[in-house]
């Protein structure tokens, strides 16, 4: 049997399937589907009384944020200095930090080179006194000695100065005094004073000393060669050798290094 259905606008019954009314011709709705209770109530309506709105809770809400109080200003109050004027001479002078001390001021005399310059030779001054003693020696000891007819007269070296004898000459006077600088240069090696020249002067003066005696005997020679007959013969004593040891000491004192 074929189901039928009322129509909305005109009441007639029309088939269950039908889209339009046979009577009046309006549009139909669709037809409810079989598997639709007519009974089922999808939701209750918006003004149902009996429908119950589910509860919501909202979440607390936090106080607002305070900045924290500013403390009272205190009742005293740090006196305030003026200002002062900027001043109007001209600006400081550069001044190292105060915890870097200042540099130490040069003196020359404490300077390594000035240390070494016046550094004492002890030894080099007993040289130079050893040197001027043997010179002294040498002069006042047996010079020369001359042969003639079978007998020997010996000269010492300071009987040359006076002229009494065969021979005559004034280095001793030389040697002498050159024997006292070697006395002042032990004495200025022994204390430090201006060593480097003092070093120098003592060289120049044990060579002087070797070169005054050389040139002494050869002035002796050639006396002897053209003034006395050829069975004069001359030779030096120990007067001699003294000096020249004397001058070669002098100038190893200038050599010796310095105590350190």
């Amino acid at each position: 049997m074929t189901e039928t259905r009322a129509c909305p606008t005109c009441g007639a019954q029309v088939p269950g399937a039908a889209a339009f009314c046979t009577e009046c011709g309006e549009q139909l709705p669709p037809a409810p589907s079989a598997t639709d209770d007519p009974t089922r109530i999808d939701g209750p309506p918006l003004a149902d009384p009996t429908a119950v709105a589910p509860t919501f809770t909202a979440p607390p809400t936090a106080a607002p944020w305070n900045p924290p109080a500013q403390p009272p200003t205190p009742t005293w109050q740090v006196p305030v200095s003026p200002p002062t004027a900027a001043p109007t001479g001209p600006p400081p002078a550069w001044a190292a930090s105060p915890s870097t001390p200042p540099p130490p001021s040069w003196d020359p005399e404490a300077s390594p080179s000035a240390r070494a310059r016046n550094a004492p030779s002890p030894l080099g001054a007993v040289l130079a006194l050893i040197g001027a003693a043997l010179t002294v020696a040498g002069v006042m000891s047996t010079w020369v000695a001359i042969d003639e007819g079978g007998t020997t007269e010996e000269l010492t070296g300071w009987s040359l100065t006076t002229g009494a004898e065969t021979l005559a000459s004034n280095d001793p006077y030389l040697l002498l005094g050159l024997a006292a600088c070697a006395v002042g240069a032990g004495v200025l090696l022994f204390t430090g004073a201006a060593r480097n020249l003092v070093r120098i002067g003592a060289a120049l003066v044990g060579v002087g000393i070797v070169g005054i005696t050389a040139l002494n005997w050869f002035a002796i020679t050639d006396f002897v060669t053209d003034n006395l007959s050829f069975d004069v013969e001359v030779r030096t004593a120990l007067g001699f050798y003294l000096a020249i040891a004397g001058g070669v000491v002098t100038a190893l004192a200038a050599l010796v290094p310095a105590r350190s």
